[in-house]
């Protein structure tokens, strides 16, 4: 792999990134609240 093909993986990585943050805040979900939700549901599948 190529520091070209890594520099455009972290890129893309990025605007996923940041596409998925502004998909977040437009539908007024806080972060802290959506990690807290996924540790929520790992937490229940461990338990059943």
């Amino acid at each position: 792999e190529t520091a070209g093909n890594k520099a455009e993986a972290a890129r893309r990585l990025g605007i996923t990134r940041y596409a998925l943050y502004r998909t977040l805040r437009r539908l007024d979900i806080d972060l802290d609240e959506a990690d807290a939700g996924v540790r929520g549901l790992r937490t229940a599948a461990a338990v059943n």
